[in-house]
């Protein structure tokens, strides 16, 4: 049994029995229709057909069996609606992972639009380090990324998505957190500095450094969105000086992104430039 004998036989049903007009409709001889369902019925060992010298009528065999005729096909053309999504990205899995304490303002409307606009691609998430994720893209436990700073050479696709003002975090028992704004140079142990492509401190993990800084132990430069006000009893968010934004990059390699890392990258840019 074969997609075309199922075709012939699904369409001689659905347009009036017409051996001719069903060969025409295929652009091939009434013979080799006739062929096909002869050969249809020989493998199924039943009749699906009664045959008078011009016309053709159904048998009870031939009505119980079209439902299943029917659904075949439907599965088929489904499989390959579902395989041209997937070579177009617009279904299949996409994996991203994203800074620890990303922007969830910025991140969920983005997810959200996303999903409405692709409701076919599963969206998993996590997070991690900058170090961790970096390492994560280059062995493809992840499709893209969500990272504080973009990676040198060209095997890489970033694209800037937003852009925040740099802040100052400080113990309120700092002195300088009197301050109104904070130059680098006043600074006396910086624990993390987001502006510097720093290996080491890429892998302080964010609420460690927080933690640390609560207790007087040193200060960071971080992206505004690093701060929340239930943090304002321990720690003091002062703006860096002179006013500083920096961006956040969507990040995948070159030449193994997948379609749905390339769609979500459009998409976000479009997002953020509209």
């Amino acid at each position: 049994m074969n997609l075309k004998q199922l075709e012939y036989f699904v369409d001689l049903i659905e347009h009036e029995m017409n051996l001719t007009r069903c060969a025409q409709r295929f652009f091939i001889s009434q013979s080799a229709v006739t062929k096909q369902l002869c050969s249809l019925e020989e493998e199924l060992g039943i009749p699906l057909f009664d045959r008078t010298k011009h016309r053709l009528f159904l048998t009870y065999d031939g009505r119980s069996f079209y439902p299943y005729a029917k659904k075949i096909l439907d599965a088929h053309k489904e499989a390959l609606d579902h395989v041209q999504l997937l070579k177009n990205g617009l279904s299949g899995n996409l994996r991203l992972g994203m800074i620890l304490r990303s922007d969830m303002k910025m991140v969920l409307p983005l997810l959200s639009a996303f999903h409405a606009r692709y409701p076919d691609i599963e969206i998993s998430v996590y997070s991690a380090t900058h170090k961790q994720l970096m390492d994560d893209l280059e062995k493809n436990r992840c499709d893209i990324i969500l990272a504080l700073q973009h990676p040198e050479g060209s095997g890489y696709i970033c694209a800037p998505i937003a852009r925040y003002p740099l802040i100052v975090l400080v113990s309120t028992s700092d002195p300088l957190s009197v301050r109104e704004s904070v130059h680098e140079h006043d600074l006396n142990h910086i624990l993390f500095d987001t502006r510097i492509n720093d290996e080491t401190r890429f892998g302080l993990l964010v609420d460690d450094c927080i933690a640390k800084i609560a207790c007087g132990q040193g200060q960071a430069i971080y992206h505004s969105f690093v701060y929340d006000e239930s943090m304002s009893e321990w720690i003091k968010s002062i703006p860096l000086a002179p006013y500083q934004t920096s961006s956040i990059y969507l990040i995948a390699r070159r030449n193994y992104s997948t379609s749905q890392a390339k769609l979500l990258m459009r998409f976000a840019q479009h997002a953020y430039c509209d």
